[in-house]
């Protein structure tokens, strides 16, 4: 089964998480299991909202409509989504060009959006059993 396969792999297995496979993707588990939280379906298109993080998983991410245009203003709603734990985006024809090429100049403009956010994000002040 998709569940003893991803209990026993060494690599970590990323499962995509909508509304259309929830019941799958809770059913899951392993450490190694990662869920990309994508609405589209793989279509790139925003969502309402991001979903709080599923606490049983490794590692969650967030893709669908994230871009150069959007990331600044996207990030910190993730970032809040996670709470504060790491998370990953992802994007893919957003860094493409109009030959759907990989486009540098794209994902340097998503990286200075990345910058502009992460000085807008609040971090959360270490407690003092933590320093």
């Amino acid at each position: 089964s998709l569940d003893a396969l991803i209990r026993s792999s060494a690599c970590p297995i990323i499962t995509q998480h909508n509304d259309s496979n929830a019941d799958v993707t809770s059913s899951l588990g392993g450490p190694n299991h990662h869920v990309l939280f994508d609405a589209s379906g793989g279509r790139g298109k925003l969502p309402g909202g991001w979903p709080a993080r599923l606490q049983d998983k490794a590692l969650c991410g967030y893709a669908g409509g994230l871009g150069p245009g959007n990331i600044q203003f996207e990030l910190p709603r993730i970032f809040a989504a996670a709470g504060s734990q790491p998370f990953y985006i992802d994007m893919e024809s957003s860094l493409r060009d109009s030959s759907d090429r990989f486009s540098f100049p794209l994902v340097r403009s998503v990286l200075s959006g990345i910058e502009l956010a992460i000085e807008n994000i609040i971090l959360p002040t270490p407690s003092k059993e933590a320093a």
